[in-house]
């Protein structure tokens, strides 16, 4: 809830609605990663991506995701 500060009144309320399940593409991101390489990141950078998915996959199968 956002409140005017000179009067107290109440000007926004935020309410959750839903819950959405976000998807991450990971092999569209290391696509993009990968076409840019050069220009925006080290080869290390790159390196450290792909080993940040391989992890991210592993635990989400750990957790059932």
């Amino acid at each position: 809830m956002i409140k005017d500060a000179r009067n107290g009144k109440e000007l926004i309320r935020l309410v959750a609605t839903e819950k959405k399940k976000i998807e991450f593409d990971w092999d569209e991101h290391i696509k993009f990663v990968e076409s840019i390489g050069g220009k925006l990141f080290t080869d290390e950078d790159v390196k450290a991506i792909k080993e940040l998915r391989k992890r991210s996959k592993e635990r989400a199968k750990r957790l059932n995701w």
